[in-house]
């Protein structure tokens, strides 16, 4: 029984370790929690070893990064419009006093809730593919599940060929929500159809695996904005996923 508690004990403690929001202050600190709120000035969490008790806060001007579980990370760059200050030398992030000049210069989105490929050579929207997603928990290995999201094809019929400054944007319903815990991008291997390995589940507990890390730029108040990435994608398929909801976004690199 001893060793019984102690592997559950171990195995719960493994589980947090790989499931926590990471606050980084500028100092190089981090906070273990989870994040509830980020609004135009202070980031509120509950502490991850008390997440049932008080939500603290903490000003986004102390705050370097958070790396969420999901895999992405949100950095706060004082020059960033979507922080509340300027940023006078980016010509896609308007300054915040241009929050009006800065929504022209993007076409309007038809739906909300839905990623759009932006063209940015001549300012135009492409809609992805959208498709229902399927999630089924399988056995791996002699012990372990995993948890697939997939869906039909092998290929979209969505094909973009430019790999380097890839561009969407997204018009969200509440614009108080983190976007962070509502859309991530994916990487897909084909297997008889495109899928995605959510989590890993084995001897360490439920894993979440890491999306491809993505950056929300703020362009209005209104939950309006601009997704781009860290570094360049390989030649493959992908998807966005709208976190709870089984309808996702494809598209396919080539070149």
């Amino acid at each position: 029984m001893k060793l019984k508690i102690t592997l559950i004990a171990f195995t719960f403690i493994s589980y947090l370790g790989f499931s926590q929001d990471i606050i980084i202050r500028k100092n190089g600190s981090e906070i273990k929690s989870k994040v509830t709120e980020i609004s135009e000035s202070a980031i509120k969490y509950k502490k991850w070893d008390n997440i049932e008790g008080p939500v603290y806060s903490i000003q986004i001007s102390l705050v370097s990064m958070i790396k969420y579980v999901n895999g992405q990370q949100e950095v706060f760059d004082d020059s960033i419009k979507s922080l509340g200050t300027n940023n006078q030398n980016d010509n896609i992030v308007e300054p915040a006093r241009n929050v009006d000049e800065a929504v022209k210069k993007y076409p309007k989105l038809p739906l909300k809730e839905i990623p759009y490929y932006l063209n940015d050579e001549n300012n135009s929207l492409t809609e992805l593919e959208s498709t229902s997603s399927k999630t089924e928990r399988l056995h791996s290995g002699a012990w372990g599940h995993v948890t697939i999201i997939s869906i039909s094809g092998i290929t979209s019929n969505i094909r973009i060929s430019k790999r380097d400054n890839l561009q969407f944007l997204i018009q969200f319903d509440d614009s108080k929500e983190n976007p962070n815990t509502l859309c991530e991008l994916v990487p897909c291997v084909i297997k008889g159809q495109r899928q995605f390995v959510d989590y890993k589940e084995g001897a360490h507990g439920k894993i979440k695996q890491n999306g491809i890390p993505i950056q929300f730029k703020k362009i209005n108040n209104n939950g309006l904005y601009l997704i781009t990435l860290s570094k360049n994608l390989s030649k493959g398929e992908y998807f966005f996923s709208m976190i709870n909801q089984n309808e996702v976004y494809a598209f396919g690199l080539d070149k």
